[in-house]
C-alpha cells in the first residue's frame, strides 16, 4: 500500500505504518521510477551510500537492490556529483565483491559502474578499486543484461586509454 507524498517533499513514495525495507527509522523509500531523488537530494544520497555499505556487507539482496536503484536514479540526475560521492564514500571497493554471477544485483552493479565510468576522472579509481577482473569474469555469463552492462562498464573504463 503506497501513497504519494505531496509535491513539496520531492515526489517520494511513503510506506504508511511501517519502516522502510532498509529497517531504518524513516518511512521514506527512494523509488527508482520517480523523477526526483528523495528529499533534498544530497542528504538522501549520503543516507543511501551509508545504507549500501551496511546491506552490501549483510548481502541482503532486496535491500541492496533498493540502494542500487537509488544510486542509478541519482546518477541519472547528476552523474558527476553522484560519482564523486560514490568514490568519496568508498563504494567502488564494495562493487568488486558484489560482481558475482549468482547475484540478482550483478547487472545493476555493472550498470552503476558503467555510469560512473562515463566520467574521465572516475576511470582510474574504477581500476584501482579492482573492478576490471570481476567484470572480465562476468563476460562468461549467460544473462544478457549482465553481459550488456558488463560490456558498457569495461568499455567506459577503458575509453580513450591505452593503459587498460
Amino acid at each position: 500500500m503506497l501513497k504519494e507524498v505531496p509535491e513539496s517533499r520531492n515526489d517520494v513514495l511513503e510506506f504508511p505504518g511501517r519502516a522502510n525495507a532498509w529497517s531504518f527509522e524513516s518511512d521514506l523509500w527512494c523509488f527508482s521510477r520517480k523523477k526526483t531523488f528523495g528529499r533534498g537530494g544530497g542528504d538522501n544520497l549520503s543516507d543511501t551510500l551509508k545504507k549500501l555499505k551496511i546491506t552490501a556487507t549483510d548481502r541482503t539482496e532486496d535491500c541492496l537492490e533498493g540502494c542500487l536503484d537509488c544510486l542509478l536514479q541519482a546518477l541519472a540526475q547528476n552523474n558527476t556529483e553522484t560519482s564523486e560521492k560514490i568514490q568519496g564514500n568508498g563504494i567502488l571497493q564494495l562493487f568488486a565483491n558484489l560482481l558475482t554471477p549468482q547475484s540478482s544485483c550483478t547487472a545493476k552493479v555493472a550498470n552503476i559502474i558503467a555510469e560512473v565510468a562515463k566520467n574521465e576522472f572516475m576511470r582510474v579509481p574504477c581500476v584501482d578499486a579492482g573492478l576490471i577482473s570481476p567484470l572480465v569474469q562476468l563476460l562468461n555469463s549467460k544473462d544478457q543484461e549482465v553481459l550488456l552492462q558488463t560490456g558498457r562498464a569495461l568499455g567506459n573504463i577503458c575509453y580513450d586509454s591505452r593503459k587498460y
